[in-house]
C-alpha cells in the first residue's frame, strides 16, 4: 500500500523532468510537428524568418515564371570576374561573359556581339561561387540605378553547367523550408524548355489557367511595411467579373517589391496607380494567403501567374497590350466571355 505514492511522485518527477529537458513544445511555436503553424512562420538555419516566396523559389513555376519575365536571355562562358573597388553601390562585381547564343535580347543589335557586360553581388549558398571560366545561362535586366546597365538580379537567375556539360538547376518539388536538391538536365533540352516558355502567352491561354478573370478599378498600391517591405499590394473594385468568385468587396493582389525597375516597366502590373481601370488574370494563392507578416490577418490574395503579361489596362473604349498594341473592349469582351465559358465546359466534363 506503501508503494503506490512512491510510484506517482516518480512518474510526476519524470514527467517534470521530461518537459524540462525537452524544450518547448510545439504548441509553444518551436518549430514542431503542429497542425496550426504554417511552415513558412518557422525559422530557417541560423533562426531567421522564411518568407513565403523563399519557399517557392526553387520551384518548377518559379524557374518558369523568372524565364518568362525576363528581358535578357544569354548563354555563355565567364571571361572575368572582377570586384569593383571604391564604389557605394551594390552589384560591385563586375562580369565579362564570352557569349555562345542570345535567347532574348531587349534591344536591337545585342543579339550580333559576342561579349557580354553586367553586374553582380557575390553568389550566395547553395549556389557556387562564381569563376573564371565558368558555363552558365543567365536571366538578366537592366537597372536603373547603375545607368541602365545589365545587371543579375539575384541567385535564381543563374545556372551553372558544369564539367560534364550538364545544366545544374536548383530544384524544389514542393514549397517547403528545406534545401533545394540540384538536378542535372543536358543544356539542349532547357533550352527547348526556355524557347517553348518564351512564346507570348495568348489571352485565350491566360484565360482557360486563371482562377479569376476580372474587370476592375485600382483603389490603392503600396509598398508593405515593416517586415512586408518585399511585397507590393494593389487592391482593386471588382467592376466586372468573366470567370471565378472574387468574393465580397475588393480583391488584393499580392507581388514581390521591385520599386527601382517601375520606371523601365511602363506598361505593366508594376505601375499600377489609384484609379486606373485594369483587365486582371489572377490565381488565388495558399502559400501567401496563410498568416505572416506578409499578411496579418489571413485575408485572401490573389498572384498574377504571369507576372507583367497578367493585367491589360483598359482607357476608353481600348485596351493596351505591351508594345502599344491596342484592341478593342467590345471584342476582348466577347472573346473572355466565350473562353471562359469553354473553359468551365471542360472543367464539368
Amino acid at each position: 500500500m506503501n508503494r503506490m505514492p512512491a510510484v506517482t511522485l516518480l512518474s510526476t518527477v519524470a514527467m517534470i523532468l521530461g518537459s524540462v529537458f525537452a524544450g518547448p513544445t510545439a504548441a509553444q511555436g518551436s518549430g514542431g510537428q503542429s497542425g496550426t503553424k504554417p511552415p513558412q512562420q518557422e525559422p530557417g538555419k541560423g533562426g531567421r524568418r522564411v518568407f513565403p516566396y523563399e519557399l517557392v523559389n526553387y520551384t518548377k513555376p518559379a524557374h518558369d515564371v523568372r524565364i518568362m519575365n525576363s528581358p535578357t536571355i544569354v548563354l555563355g562562358t565567364v571571361e572575368s570576374y572582377d570586384e569593383i573597388r571604391n564604389t557605394e553601390k551594390t552589384r560591385n562585381h563586375s562580369v565579362y561573359l564570352r557569349v555562345e547564343s542570345w535567347l532574348r535580347v531587349d534591344r536591337p543589335g545585342l543579339e550580333s556581339t559576342e561579349r557580354a557586360h553586367f553586374r553582380m553581388l557575390p553568389l550566395n549558398p547553395p549556389h557556387k561561387p562564381m569563376k573564371v571560366g565558368d558555363r552558365c545561362l543567365l536571366l538578366l535586366e537592366r537597372d536603373l540605378r547603375f545607368d541602365n546597365s545589365l545587371v543579375l538580379g539575384t541567385d535564381y537567375y543563374h545556372y551553372l553547367i558544369n564539367e560534364d556539360g550538364l545544366l545544374e538547376k536548383l530544384t524544389k518539388h514542393n514549397p517547403t523550408a528545406d534545401d533545394p536538391v540540384i538536378v542535372e538536365q543536358s543544356v539542349s533540352s532547357f533550352l527547348e524548355e526556355i524557347r517553348t516558355l518564351l512564346h507570348q502567352v495568348s489571352l485565350e491561354q491566360q484565360t482557360y489557367n486563371s482562377d479569376l478573370v476580372m474587370v476592375g478599378v485600382v483603389t490603392d498600391s503600396r509598398q508593405g511595411q515593416d517586415r512586408a517591405e518585399d511585397f507590393i499590394y494593389v487592391k482593386v473594385e471588382p467592376e466586372k467579373v468573366f470567370k471565378g468568385d472574387p468574393g465580397k468587396g475588393q480583391v488584393t493582389f499580392i507581388q514581390k517589391a521591385n520599386a527601382a525597375r517601375w520606371a523601365v516597366q511602363v506598361v505593366n502590373r508594376n505601375s499600377f496607380k489609384q484609379g486606373d481601370r485594369v483587365l486582371c488574370f489572377a490565381n488565388k494563392d495558399p502559400t501567401y494567403s496563410r498568416a505572416g507578416t506578409w499578411n496579418p490577418k489571413a485575408e485572401p490574395l490573389w498572384i498574377f501567374p504571369y507576372q507583367r503579361l497578367s493585367s491589360l489596362f483598359l482607357g476608353g473604349e481600348t485596351a493596351w497590350r505591351r508594345a502599344f498594341r491596342p484592341i478593342l473592349l467590345e471584342e476582348l469582351y466577347a472573346d473572355l466571355e466565350n473562353w471562359s465559358a469553354e473553359s468551365a465546359k471542360n472543367k464539368s466534363d
